[in-house]
């Protein structure tokens, strides 16, 4: 756990006992946003939907100075950790993700999901 200044601590801690009910508060906006967010109709687009719902809940409350749970932290970072190339629509065949040593690397755009509130790219 990172260490913490006594500034960022004393807001985290009146941040943390506020999260709860900002949390609640922003709830009915967080929903409204979800359906803003295209309904997942494959595996990529459910598994891109997944993490931005988890970041959304551990980000909520996020404020200048804000420092997540760390339990809040560790379960958006085993969800990342367990990602494959193949749930979000990717093969490490394609094109990208081939080097030539003679040549500059291939900058690439990839487009994952899109809605009116996110775009992933």
């Amino acid at each position: 756990m990172p260490l913490q200044g006594s500034k960022i601590a004393s807001k985290s801690a009146s941040l943390l006992a506020s999260s709860s009910s900002n949390r609640r508060r922003r709830r009915g906006v967080d929903r409204s946003m979800s359906r803003m967010i295209s309904t997942p109709t494959n595996t990529t687009t459910s598994t891109i939907q997944k993490i931005y719902d988890i970041s959304r809940d551990v980000f909520a409350a996020a404020t200048p100075g804000f420092v997540p749970l760390p339990s809040d932290v560790e379960h958006l970072t085993r969800s990342l950790d367990s990602l494959m190339l193949q749930d979000i629509g990717l093969d490490a065949s394609m094109s990208c993700f081939t080097a030539n040593p003679q040549d500059n690397p291939k900058v690439t755009y990839i487009h994952f999901a899109e809605s009116p509130t996110l775009s992933v790219n």
